[in-house]
C-alpha cells in the first residue's frame, strides 16, 4: 500500500515455493475517504536459506484506483407550478414522457406505453364520442431537463483538518444529488470555484464518469463570489442550480439576490455544524430561494424532503 488511508504495508513469507509452482494469496481493503489512490507495486524478495544472498523484482506496478463518494438518496424537483407566477415565469415547460407530476392527457398514439393508457378516461371519452378513444398520461418535466451543481471548494470557508468535515458532507450532497438528476435522464453540470468540472452529462451511464470527477477534488484558494460572478454574466432562466456551501458572505448573497430576481431556479444547501456562521443562514433565508441545511454525518433524504414539502404549489 503507498496510501494510509488503505491500511498499512502487507508483508508475506512464503517458507518454501517449488520451481514453476503457484503461490496464492488474498487480500482485500476498505478505503476509509473517497480520493484517487495508488495501490502497489507487488515486489518479491528471495533469497538463499542462510540470507547471503537477496533478490528483488516487481510483480506488478503501482495501479491507480479511485473510491467514489458516498451516494444516498435524495429529493430535489423543482416543477412548473414552483414558477407559474408572473412575472417570474419559465421560457418553456413541456410534458415529459414519464415524469414527476401530472401533466395533463391526450390520444394515444402508436409506440406509446400501454401502462400509461388511463382506462378509465378512455371509456368515458369512447361513450362521449361513441367512437374508441384510448387517452394516455403525461406527467410534468418542470422549467427545465439541465440541473447546474456549484461546489463551493474555497478553503478558508470549510472546517480545517484533513478530511475537512464540510467539505466531505459538501462532496457527498454534490453525489448524491447528481447521481439523482442524472438517473432521471436530466443533463448535469458540475462546476467549482475554479471553474466547470462537468459539462452537461446526461444519463445512468454518465454516472461513474460524474463520481470520478468527485473522487478528485480538492479545495482551493478561491472564494464562491467567483462562481456568482461567472453566473450574472451568463444566467439561464431555463436551468435550475444549486448551490452547496458552508458560508455565505454579503457580497456573494447579494449577487444570488439578483439571479433570484430574474427568476433564476436556485436551490442553496448549507452545510451547518456547530461553529457555523449564524449571519450565513440570515442571508440565505433572505434571498427568497429554497434553503436546505446539511448536518455532517446526517441523511440527506429527510433532509430535502422536509424542504421539498415546503415549497409553495
Amino acid at each position: 500500500m503507498s496510501h494510509t488511508r488503505l491500511g498499512g504495508t502487507v508483508h508475506l513469507p512464503v517458507p518454501f515455493a517449488a520451481s514453476g509452482s503457484e503461490v496464492k494469496h488474498a487480500y482485500s481493503f476498505v478505503p476509509s475517504l473517497r480520493g484517487v489512490y495508488q495501490v502497489g507495486p507487488l515486489v518479491a524478495t528471495w533469497s538463499d536459506p542462510f540470507g547471503l544472498t537477496a533478490h528483488r523484482a516487481t510483480l506488478i506496478e503501482p495501479v491507480e484506483i479511485i473510491v467514489h463518494p458516498t451516494v444516498e438518496p435524495v429529493h430535489d424537483r423543482v416543477v412548473t407550478r414552483e414558477w407559474e407566477d408572473p412575472p417570474v415565469r419559465p421560457p418553456f415547460s413541456k410534458p415529459w414522457p414519464t415524469g414527476f407530476e401530472f401533466y395533463g392527457m391526450r390520444d394515444y398514439v402508436p409506440g406509446d406505453d400501454p401502462r400509461r393508457i388511463v382506462w378509465r378516461a378512455a371509456a368515458r371519452a369512447s361513450e362521449a364520442s361513441g367512437d374508441v378513444r384510448l387517452l394516455v398520461r403525461e406527467a410534468e418535466q418542470g422549467i427545465t431537463d439541465r440541473v447546474s451543481i456549484i461546489l463551493d471548494t474555497d478553503r478558508k470557508v470549510h472546517a480545517a483538518g484533513d478530511p475537512s468535515e464540510t467539505f466531505e458532507a459538501a462532496v457527498r450532497t454534490a453525489a448524491s444529488l447528481g447521481a439523482r438528476h442524472l438517473d432521471d435522464g436530466f443533463a448535469v453540470t458540475l462546476d467549482t470555484n475554479g471553474g466547470r468540472i462537468v459539462e452537461a452529462l446526461r444519463g445512468r451511464r454518465n454516472r461513474v464518469r460524474y463520481l470520478d470527477d468527485l473522487a478528485r477534488l480538492q479545495r482551493e484558494n478561491l472564494p464562491l463570489k467567483a462562481v456568482a460572478d461567472r453566473m450574472l454574466v451568463g444566467s439561464r432562466r431555463d436551468l435550475h442550480t444549486i448551490i452547496i456551501t458552508p458560508h455565505l458572505d454579503d457580497d456573494t448573497a447579494q449577487r444570488l439576490r439578483v439571479l433570484v430576481q430574474r427568476g433564476v431556479s436556485l436551490l442553496l444547501v448549507l452545510v451547518i455544524t456547530d461553529d457555523s456562521d449564524p449571519r450565513s443562514l440570515h442571508r440565505a433565508g433572505a434571498l427568497g430561494c429554497n434553503v436546505v441545511e446539511v448536518v455532517p454525518g446526517a441523511p440527506l433524504d429527510q433532509t430535502f424532503r422536509r424542504v421539498a414539502g415546503g415549497r409553495r404549489a
